[in-house]
């Protein structure tokens, strides 16, 4: 999918730091990176679902309502419920518009959620786990 992206320019130390853009290109956990990575820095894991929402955290949603279709009353929307890969663990909606509330414990941080979010809104954006 090519999520992972290279810029040596942003390692001090020269080299390639990797680096996601979700609202680009987001993780679609498939873990082909963790069975090809050269340095094993990532740690091969499977791709089952259940194991990725166990072990992968690559960072936290952060909704900004004021700027949320659903929750400013603006429309009506889902897509970041609709491309979650764990919908009513990660995001679930709620209220009359369905507006979405993030569980970041349950996230993985694929940044599908941020992907979708439709550009009059930009609501979503998974930030880096310190």
């Amino acid at each position: 999918m090519k999520a992972i992206q290279f810029d040596s320019s942003l390692d001090p130390r020269g080299g390639d730091t990797p680096f996601i853009v979700a609202r680009e290109q987001a993780c679609i956990a498939c873990m082909e990176c963790t069975q090809v990575c050269p340095t094993d820095a990532l740690l091969p894991i499977a791709s089952e679902l259940t194991v990725v929402a166990r072990q992968v955290r690559l960072g936290t949603p952060v909704l900004t309502k004021g700027k949320c279709l659903a929750w400013t009353g603006k429309g009506i929307c889902r897509l970041c419920y609709y491309v979650c890969p764990l919908p009513e663990s990660a995001v679930r909606l709620d209220g009359a518009r369905q507006g979405p509330v993030f569980d970041p414990t349950a996230c993985i941080g694929c940044g599908l959620c941020e992907e979708a979010c439709p550009e009059p809104a930009r609501a979503i954006r998974i930030e880096p786990i310190a």
